[in-house]
């Protein structure tokens, strides 16, 4: 009369269900922030990282030239000089370095780089504008050494902000 299964109270209990799996999404409000961070961090990184690329550009372009100039070409001396001056007209347009020459030139060079630059290359700079007015001669005996010169301008200037002289601001005025 004593059935076992009614005196048995874990009998009556029923199956274990499992519940149902947490879904990932939606993404609770947190994460999306920290999403968006990490994607404004890499587009700025990017952003900065091609920004740099195109500011050096020139600087690398000129480095590369003045390493390819041979003694060999008789206008070695006046394509150094232009180099240059391509490279100052590139990163400071508002400086007219294009009308600068002989003392001047030479001042606005050392200028524009630190004392200890200034004091090792200030005397082959100094030679080569006196050698570009000199008449033409074959003789380029000093050209490793005034190549040496413009390899650490160019390396060494001051060029702190790009302002690409392919824009030009207009300056108006509105009454």
């Amino acid at each position: 009369m004593n059935d076992p299964m009614q005196n048995n109270p874990l009998a009556q209990l029923k199956g274990i269900h499992t519940p149902e799996t947490v879904s990932s999404f939606p993404l609770a409000w947190g994460w999306w922030v920290i999403i968006v961070a990490v994607l404004l961090t890499v587009l700025a990184g990017f952003y900065l990282w091609h920004r740099h690329r195109r500011f050096t550009a020139a600087r690398k372009q000129a480095i590369n030239a003045i390493r390819t100039l041979s003694s060999a070409r008789p206008d070695a001396l006046r394509t150094l000089n232009s180099i240059l001056k391509r490279v100052s007209m590139h990163y400071d347009p508002q400086s007219n370095t294009a009308g600068l020459f002989g003392d001047k030139w030479h001042a606005y060079l050392i200028a524009q780089v630190a004392d200890k630059y200034a004091n090792q290359i200030g005397a082959p700079l100094a030679q080569l504008q006196s050698t570009l007015y000199q008449p033409t001669s074959e003789d380029n005996h000093n050209f490793e050494e005034y190549q040496q010169a413009a390899l650490t301008w160019v390396k060494q200037a001051r060029i702190t902000q790009f302002r690409p002289s392919s824009t030009v601001r207009e300056t108006s005025s509105h009454v």
